[in-house]
């Protein structure tokens, strides 16, 4: 909770606007674009609104050892699988092998039933020199596929390492193998064929992803910079790679435009000391016109004689901007990190592997749609082809109820100091039924743990979701180092005439319940600060991969609420309460910020408060009102924001965000600005910073949720 100090909220708007004004100044157009480091990107895409993104969960998944066989492949090995697609024909999935010795495509059959994975490979096409011969490459490296209607797209990575180079190629080939044209490609994406390379795609770094995003946009991206752009991503720093756009044109395809997409630093596995970094962007999949999901893969190897290795993989939601928008640079959202799904997956797979195909999958039971994800085995016994099912959790209007069999609830667990506005958001969650709350940690900061316990059982029990666990800090547990002014603590008041007496009993500590909420890969939700969320990060079953966290907390263009002699300071209380506890959150965690930039545009006024009373009927909702009521009195409200509850609506229903922006995030740790945010605003920045919301569109979601039953 941010408790109660002046926020200026007005300059967070001044700053919303400011960071547009820079975006649209900075954006150029390209064709071919200039250099990488050139280009700015838009947070929103070029109708002015940005999709709510898309959220993936674990259905199934299944291993293939090297030396299966299948019987409907004959002699042919099943494996080096590279890409993938969806035929809407049949129902079958194509798969690409980048064996160059012997090119293929394989059909198979997928299907998820009650929570397992059946692959089944039906059919191989061996690509042989048919008609088209002239224009056959000597070298085929099949990375993507993608299909259009009879034909079949793939992508070709060539080959940097011989002499004359083989570029990467974008052929078409009829359902029985043969070549039938190749899709002409830019100039500076061709390196030279012979000396010095200035030019193009780099060796074993070119086309690795090919997808169709609607009918009439065909896309292709590199798996690492060009040779004029800058170097790859490794711990240091983050790279761009070259995304690239086709319209149709009669029956083939022409060359439109390039985008830049934002490569993250590379993280380094605990422990780790020298290592060899492999990273780069692997697949895309379209979901639509203008949507797109985007894998990127890493690969860390220590060296020095260690035998060390892990696997980082992730699925981003990307909004193209339209043919007419002037940007050159893609923003792009986590949607899930496979490190956080890995102990549910099966047992080969649990380390990950070399995920490099994603492609839309079979129908579930409830209609829902799926991503599937395979990895490439490089035919190589130790490496596995593995198949992850991935349901696509669809946007929902948050006014409407969902109808059965829609998918799953979004699932968080909620890390709060269980102030009001923390309790109000708390409500909020509970009444929404697309949320389930996984589960309730508390941290010292505006209230006392084992004081908020029973407020929190008393909400739980009016939602009647008295199973959903309660835990406080255990013996030994850190506590933020600075505590919150006296006069903000909280006391009984808040609880009159309620019964201690709740039956909860605390069976695990709140790290032990934030671990297992990692491990889940549940959404964590920080309302206060960061001492619970830095030490389940920094504990062995959360150490693998970027987390996805919420938190409150923060100050960029605004004034901080920590009060210095001559007014407010740079800091934020949250983050200020324990700045070493942000600094370690930012450094293991995917953050979405929602700062005082943010809140501060939402005054909790005397209006705001009596039309929820209003509308407050379910007891939910009365709670809500009560403990709002004690933060800011209907008879005079000064200085108090919505802030915790601008965090939980943000997380539930991204359209309230009117700006968000990517970042770096650095904390100052000590001294009287200890917890002071700054924003190193990248393409590349690992974190999410809200920067303005929709202050109407806030209060509809919000009282729509908390109001009559």
């Amino acid at each position: 909770m941010a408790a109660p100090a002046p926020c200026h909220w007005r300059a967070g708007l001044v700053l919303a606007f400011a960071l547009a004004a820079l975006a649209a100044g900075a954006c150029t157009a390209a064709r071919p674009p200039a250099p990488s480091r050139a280009a700015a990107p838009s947070p929103v895409p070029a109708s002015g609104a940005a999709p709510a993104p898309v959220r993936l969960s674990l259905v199934a998944s299944t291993a293939l050892t090297t030396d299966t066989a299948f019987p409907a492949l004959g002699a042919a090995r099943f494996g080096g699988v590279s890409g993938c697609a969806w035929d809407e024909q049949d129902g079958s999935v194509w798969v690409v092998s980048d064996d160059r010795a012997a090119p293929r495509i394989f059909r198979v059959d997928v299907e998820a039933v009650k929570g397992t994975l059946s692959v089944v490979p039906r059919q191989v096409i061996d690509l042989a020199q048919g008609s088209g011969a002239d224009d056959w490459p000597p070298v085929l490296d099949l990375e993507a596929i993608a299909i259009d209607g009879p034909r079949l797209l793939v992508a070709s990575e060539g080959d940097g390492a011989r002499r004359p180079r083989v570029p990467p190629a974008i052929l078409a080939f009829g359902r029985d193998g043969r070549l039938l044209t190749r899709i002409p490609l830019p100039a500076h994406v061709v390196p030279e064929p012979m000396g010095d390379q200035r030019r193009g795609v780099r060796s074993n770094r070119a086309l690795e992803s090919l997808t169709l995003a609607g009918n009439d946009t065909l896309i292709t991206a590199t798996e690492g910079p060009l040779v004029q752009d800058a170097d790859g991503p490794d711990f240091e720093r983050g790279a761009r790679v070259r995304w690239l756009t086709f319209t149709r044109a009669g029956d083939g395809w022409s060359y439109d435009r390039d985008y830049e997409y934002p490569l993250d630093t590379v993280r380094r596995p605990e422990g780790f000391g020298a290592s060899h970094v492999e990273a780069g962007l692997v697949e895309l999949f379209g979901l639509g016109p203008g949507r797109v999901l985007a894998l990127e893969r890493a690969f860390v190897r220590e060296t020095g004689g260690s035998r060390r290795a892990t696997n980082h993989v992730a699925v981003f939601d990307v909004a193209v901007p339209g043919p007419a928008a002037p940007e050159t640079g893609l923003a792009k959202r986590l949607v899930i990190d496979l490190a956080d799904v890995a102990p549910r997956l099966v047992p080969r797979l649990r380390n990950l592997d070399n995920f490099e195909a994603m492609c839309q999958g079979p129908s579930l039971a409830d209609g829902s749609r799926t991503v599937l994800l395979v990895s490439d085995n490089n035919f190589n016994a130790r490496q596995t082809t593995g198949f992850v099912l991935l349901r696509i959790e669809e946007p929902r209007d948050p006014e409407v109820a969902p109808p059965d069999g829609t998918p799953p609830p979004l699932r968080v667990h909620v890390d709060t100091d269980v102030g009001p506005d923390d309790l109000a958001a708390l409500a909020f969650l509970l009444a929404r039924g697309d949320v389930e709350v996984t589960g309730v940690s508390l941290v010292e900061g505006i209230s006392r743990p084992a004081d908020g316990r029973w407020r929190v059982a008393r909400l739980l029990e009016a939602a009647g979701r008295t199973g959903v666990p309660i835990g406080i800090p255990g013996p030994g547990h850190p506590v933020p180092p600075r505590r919150f002014p006296a006069e903000w603590r909280l006391d009984d008041r808040l609880m009159a005439g309620a019964s201690r007496d709740d039956g909860h009993a605390v069976a695990r500590g709140a790290r032990d319940l934030l671990v297992e909420a990692f491990s889940r890969g549940d959404r964590v939700l920080a309302l206060g600060p960061l001492t619970n969320v830095a030490a389940a990060l920094t504990g062995r079953a959360a150490t693998r991969g970027r987390p996805a966290v919420t938190a409150m907390g923060g100050a960029f263009g605004v004034a901080g609420n920590v009060a210095r002699d001559n007014g407010p300071g740079t800091a934020e209380w949250n983050f200020h309460a324990d700045a070493g506890a942000a600094a370690t959150v930012m450094s293991r965690a995917a953050v979405t910020l929602v700062p005082l930039d943010a809140t501060g545009q939402v005054p909790v006024t005397r209006d705001f408060v009596e039309g929820l009373a209003a509308r407050a009927t379910a007891p939910l909702g009365q709670l809500a009102v009560e403990w709002l009521s004690t933060l800011c009195p209907v008879a005079a409200c000064h200085d108090v924001f919505a802030w915790d509850l601008v965090a939980a609506v943000t997380l539930v229903d991204p359209r309230v965000r009117l700006g968000e922006e990517a970042a770096g995030i650095d904390i100052v740790r000590e001294g009287a600005d200890a917890g002071r945010s700054l924003a190193r605003r990248t393409l590349a920045g690992p974190h999410r910073i809200v920067t303005a919301v929709d202050r109407d569109a806030f209060t509809r979601v919000y009282a729509a949720a908390i109001g009559a039953p």
